[in-house]
C-alpha cells in the first residue's frame, strides 16, 4: 500500500466513513513559478515576457534585483531543477 493510500484510509477513518466507500481525488495543477504568474506563460510570448522582466528589472534598484534573483533560484529548486551556487557574492567594479 502506498502512503497516498494510507492517508486517504486514515482520513476516511477520521470522517468516519465507510472503509468500502470510495472517494474522489481531486488534483490541483502545480503553482506557477513567479515571474510567470506576473508576465504570463513563456512559451506563449517568451520574447515578449523577457523583454518585460528585463525592463522592469532594470528599473529597480540593486538590492531589490538581487532579491529577485533569488525568487527566480526558489522557483528552479521547485520545478526539481539543479542549482549550484557559491558560498559568497562575487561583485567585480
Amino acid at each position: 500500500m502506498s502512503t497516498l493510500e494510507k492517508a486517504i484510509e486514515i482520513a476516511k477513518q477520521l470522517a468516519n466513513l465507510p472503509a468500502d466507500r470510495d472517494v474522489k481525488r481531486v488534483v490541483f495543477p502545480a503553482p506557477k513559478p513567479f515571474f510567470e504568474q506576473w508576465f504570463g506563460d513563456p512559451d506563449a510570448s517568451e520574447i515578449r515576457a523577457a523583454k518585460a522582466k528585463s525592463e522592469l528589472m532594470e528599473s529597480m534598484p540593486a538590492d531589490v534585483r538581487r532579491a529577485f534573483r533569488y525568487v527566480e533560484m526558489f522557483d528552479q529548486m521547485q520545478r526539481g531543477e539543479a542549482m549550484a551556487m557559491l558560498p559568497f557574492e562575487l561583485n567585480i567594479r
